[in-house]
């Protein structure tokens, strides 16, 4: 899905590279701070050869890595619990939802 992965780009994009004085969303850049704990020791790894789910264009650069990781989060979400479940709770912790439950009726609380 072209328009999630640009999504995650665009978030990524506000909360890391653009000019900006308003920090009223360090908790999501201290969330992916832990997310990243997880994700890159799996994006290093395909870097060195280790293929998964996510494929090959995940692994171009860790940009490219979370965007395709939040794409499969949404579209492929019980692969990606399946096949890497630790990226999988890592991505709904940081993105405060689990699309599993959801489709079960269950949301997380506010």
């Amino acid at each position: 899905n072209v328009g999630v992965h640009e999504m995650a780009h665009a978030l990524a994009y506000v909360n890391f590279t653009a000019d900006s004085d308003d920090d009223e969303d360090d908790n999501f850049k201290n969330r992916f701070r832990e997310f990243s704990k997880v994700a890159r020791p799996i994006f290093n790894g395909m870097q060195n050869g280790n293929a998964n789910f996510l494929g090959s264009y995940a692994a171009t650069n860790y940009n490219e890595f979370w965007a395709v990781s939040v794409e499969n989060f949404f579209e492929r979400s019980k692969r990606m619990s399946e096949e890497l479940p630790d990226l999988y709770r890592a991505m709904c912790t940081l993105l405060n939802q689990d699309p599993l439950l959801q489709d079960k009726g269950v949301y997380p609380a506010e």
